[in-house]
């Protein structure tokens, strides 16, 4: 590939510190063991929004019942649904740490494998796809800082400003991530719907990454970087799905959950296709 034999990146682990350690300068990208363990715990515990909420988000409009008539007929609802919180509050106790306690790691969650085939269940095989390509995301990103690290020394030109830079990495790792997939589908005999779903997916939990660590950490509150509604409209631009598609679904089951989490337990949802649900609740999260 052109780009490594350019720039000849170094990936670098580090200690593990507070916060989110991933970072890049114009030889390496830094990465700790805490940050992949985040995503990791972050993508199977949003996975696990779909058997809360799928429900509310699909049967209102098949049904003409309300979302929150189905919430009531769940009767584990409540234990399952703190369950899922709870979760999330570890990961953010986990980000504020400088290490990582393992006798935090959710017990329903498997711990962390190098190949897909260790899994188990089909489903824990699906989420581990899912955190491969977020992965590639957040590293791809980094990809872009190295490169205008390197530019720059070579007397190009720079964002002065840090959160512009911030965008551009955002859009850059996005494009090349979501470029070129009818050949890849083609290539490897997969169904095109089927592959933009997923790596649209995988855009959607490095959204919610973002949007956990910006709650927990200083740095991605500062100055140095764009508000978050942008990095994540940013990120999500590109996908251009059927209304029912899949994605939405999960998309709507994860964001709803956040929107719980975030205490609005007594949210109604609109009637509509799963893109109109998605579209609704990212108005909410939105500040």
């Amino acid at each position: 590939m052109a780009f490594w034999d350019e720039y000849a990146v170094r990936f670098e682990e580090v200690d593990n510190r507070s916060g989110i350690a991933m970072n890049a300068n114009k030889d390496r990208v830094a990465y700790a063991r805490k940050d992949v363990q985040i995503l990791w715990l972050l993508s199977f515990s949003l996975w696990k929004s779909i058997e809360l909420f799928a429900p509310a988000v699909m049967m209102p409009s098949l049904t003409g019942v309300s979302s929150t008539s189905f919430l009531k007929l769940d009767t584990r609802l409540d234990s399952i649904e703190r369950d899922y919180g709870e979760r999330l509050k570890i990961i953010a106790q986990i980000i504020e740490a400088d290490t990582l306690d393992e006798t935090l790691w959710p017990p329903d969650i498997p711990k962390p494998v190098a190949s897909r085939d260790d899994l188990q269940s089909i489903e824990d095989k699906a989420v581990f796809d899912l955190i491969m390509m977020t992965t590639s995301v957040a590293y791809l990103h980094e990809l872009r800082h190295v490169k205008f690290h390197r530019d720059h020394a070579n007397g190009s030109l720079r964002p002065t400003d840090p959160a512009e830079e911030e965008m551009m990495c955002d859009v850059w790792a996005r494009d090349w991530f979501m470029s070129k997939l009818g050949a890849y589908a083609k290539d490897r005999s997969h169904d095109f719907g089927q592959v933009c779903s997923k790596r649209a997916l995988a855009l959607l939990i490095m959204c919610e990454f973002l949007r956990l660590a910006n709650n927990h950490t200083g740095a991605f509150g500062s100055a140095e970087y764009p508000p978050l509604a942008d990095r994540i409209s940013a990120l999500s631009e590109s996908v251009t799905l059927s209304d029912t598609d899949k994605f939405w679904i999960v998309s709507s089951c994860i964001l709803f959950g956040e929107v719980r989490r975030q205490g609005q337990k007594s949210l109604q949802l609109p009637s509509g296709s799963p893109k109109a649900i998605t579209e609704f609740l990212v108005d909410v999260l939105t500040p």
